[in-house]
């Protein structure tokens, strides 16, 4: 992975453990900012940092750009694709939207999801918390790499060194 380098995997893990227990979606963000309530959270040192505005800030960048930066957002892409399908299908696709994956572990994800106008079922908190939602992504990623129809998209260890991340546009 290119810029991993420069870390080490503890403090990816400490960075991925603040994310999960500390970050949350808000429903808006100037509102939210009015009402920021600082948490702290302990290092594996012993050393502890205060989180504030950063706690909804950070996931925010997963519904637009900022500082012009990345798409417009993830609501903006559910809705381009919804727009580009056909009609009669729309209706089925825009109720079978399936959170997967741990960024949607956010509280307040699905909730910002459906007040941008995209339907998302709600579920119980048994469902939501379901440790598979997690990895689904990963797991569904297993399942597609395994079938032999997906063979003629398999990249190689080798071929990747030799060309690199843009192996993945010649393969159409």
């Amino acid at each position: 992975m290119h810029g991993i380098g420069q870390y080490d995997y503890a403090e990816l893990e400490i960075v991925r453990e603040m994310k999960e227990k500390l970050c949350y979606v808000a429903l808006d963000c100037e509102q939210e900012a009015g009402n920021v309530r600082d948490e702290k959270f302990e290092l594996p040192d012993g050393n502890t940092i205060t989180i504030g505005k950063e706690r909804f800030m950070c996931p925010e960048a997963l519904f637009g750009p900022i500082s012009g930066v990345g798409s417009g957002g993830i609501v903006n892409l559910l809705q381009s694709n919804l727009d580009a399908t056909d009609i009669d299908c729309k209706q089925d696709l825009l109720c079978s939207v399936i959170l997967s994956g741990a960024t949607t572990m956010f509280p307040g994800f699905p909730e910002r999801i459906r007040r941008n106008g995209i339907f998302v079922p709600r579920t119980t908190k048994k469902e939501s918390d379901n440790p598979e939602r997690k990895s689904s992504v990963w797991i569904g990623g297993s399942i597609l790499g395994s079938l032999s129809t997906f063979q003629t998209y398999w990249i190689t260890k080798q071929e990747y060194e030799e060309y690199g991340p843009t192996i993945v546009h010649r393969r159409d």
